[in-house]
């Protein structure tokens, strides 16, 4: 049974796949190139009611000046589409 669902995103276009890492995680933006929308819509749909906790590495999420606002966006990403 599922309880919880770590969310994070890569959005740098110069990042190839096989070469991401976990300080390339950052918050979910529109740019997102994981697929967490798809990701989340998927489990909704398959009766998942449980919570999402964002695991971003990336020191610049981590040293962000408007941490709150980031997140707020973020929320608003991940939120618009379900």
């Amino acid at each position: 049974m599922l309880s919880l669902v770590h969310i994070s995103g890569v959005s740098d276009p110069m990042d190839a796949p096989e070469f991401m890492q976990d300080g390339h995680r950052i918050l979910v933006t529109k740019e997102d190139r994981l697929g967490n929308i798809d990701q989340i819509r998927a489990l909704r749909e398959g009766g998942y009611s449980g919570s999402y906790s964002y695991e971003c590495f990336s020191a610049s999420v981590h040293a962000s000046p408007n941490l709150e606002s980031d997140l707020r966006a973020s929320n608003r990403v991940v939120e618009a589409p379900l």
